[in-house]
């Protein structure tokens, strides 16, 4: 009898043969877990009556149908969690930049109102000297008689003499009513730009305040799309799924760099020979190695193929050597990412940041400030991850940086 359900070509097609096609047909991978429910409901199926068997057939395709539904939506969701942390990524990286450079024009407007300030205090005090020598002058004029002018002239015996010490007289006082009238005018003009720088620097603070204000609100938002992002990675992915989603990354960085080395090819873009530097690099920014070069990713058979760096939010990266920038861009599973070509085949990877710093096409020096430090690409940790690759094949970076 069951042989028979199981086998038959006489009737109707057997029903736990229609359940395994319509598995096959319509179900993908990650439903995998339907056809146990299929297999639980085959025996009692069998047994039952053909228009039971129609009823209950229709009601578990209703349910692998929704089930398709939900992790099709899921999987949509997902998406675009991932491009609004793209954008968030991004805009954060943008607000970074600005409120960097905004900081660099506070530091010089308060450098030159500080400047100001002192020359003004300088005017001051020679206007003080002035007048006091001035008030000294006529103090001992007065002190000669109510007409000191023509007293020391009556005082000359020689004529010639007289004339001449008038006309210092006349000549002393003047430069010395010139001298307050320049440095009062002076003081008015300095006074001037005082209040400008003021209301300068009121404006620069200002607008400190207001992306700082932004950036904390883009970083609350940020992270409450990553806790989305991690609820909807428990509910839809295995850890198969996440492997996969991991090589997938990798994927598409190995063929973004051929294209990059194909395009360095072309240009033939020649730098110091990065061979000549190994074990000679300094790392790109400091803190302790929470993943390292050839170790299992997630416990799975997926290695390392760089490093990553932890440390805090807005660190300093520096490009390791001399180099071009050929890539400056948000990457999937990498976040905000910046590759340099060092010519001779060498390339090196900084991801993760919060903010770059380079364009491409910029040249870098060694050492020079290239991006500051994230956690971008849903990352759940502050760092850098950071890879050397020689002819699109990644190297150890422990062997390059001292």
């Amino acid at each position: 009898m069951t042989a028979h359900l199981f086998f038959s070509r006489t009737t109707s097609a057997p029903l736990p043969l229609l359940i395994f096609r319509e598995g096959a047909n319509t179900l993908r991978r990650k439903a995998l877990p339907l056809f146990a429910v299929a297999i639980s409901l085959a025996m009692p199926i069998a047994w039952a009556s053909e228009p039971d068997q129609g009823r209950q057939l229709k009601q578990l395709r209703g349910e692998i149908h929704t089930l398709q539904q939900h992790l099709k939506n899921d999987k949509q969701e997902k998406a675009r969690l991932f491009s609004a942390l793209k954008q968030a990524d991004k805009k954060i990286s943008r607000l970074s930049r600005s409120l960097k450079k905004t900081r660099r024009q506070l530091n010089k407007q308060r450098k030159t109102y500080h400047q100001t300030q002192a020359k003004i205090s300088q005017l001051q005090k020679n206007l003080a000297q002035h007048k006091e020598q001035l008030t000294q002058h006529m103090r001992s004029g007065y002190s000669a008689g109510q007409q000191p002018a023509l007293k020391l002239l009556l005082n000359q015996s020689d004529p010639a003499q007289a004339g001449r010490v008038l006309t210092y007289y006349r000549y002393f006082t003047q430069a010395q009513l010139q001298a307050i009238d320049d440095t009062r005018a002076s003081v008015q003009r300095l006074s001037a730009a005082e209040e400008a720088l003021r209301r300068e620097t009121l404006k620069l603070s200002q607008l400190q305040q207001e992306q700082e204000s932004q950036l904390q609100r883009l970083g609350e938002t940020k992270a409450e799309r990553k806790q989305l992002l991690a609820n909807l990675d428990q509910r839809i992915q295995t850890k198969e799924q996440k492997l996969q989603h991991l090589i997938e990354n990798e994927k598409r960085l190995a063929s973004l760099l051929k294209d990059l080395e194909k395009q360095a090819t072309a240009r033939a873009f020649q730098g110091q020979n990065l061979s000549q530097l190994k074990r000679k690099l300094k790392w790109p920014t400091q803190g302790k190695l929470l993943h390292r070069f050839g170790t299992s990713r997630d416990k799975g058979d997926l290695k390392w193929q760089g490093v990553l760096i932890g440390g805090k939010e807005g660190q300093n990266i520096h490009a390791i050597a001399p180099g071009k920038v050929v890539f400056s861009d948000w990457l999937r599973g990498y976040g905000l990412t910046l590759i340099i070509d060092h010519g001779n085949s060498y390339m090196s990877i900084y991801s993760h940041n919060q903010s770059l710093y380079k364009d491409v096409h910029d040249k870098v020096e060694g050492r020079e400030l290239i991006a500051s430090m994230g956690s971008s690409g849903g990352n759940d940790k502050q760092g850098l991850y950071f890879e050397i690759r020689h002819q699109g094949r990644p190297v150890n970076p422990a062997r390059w940086c001292r």
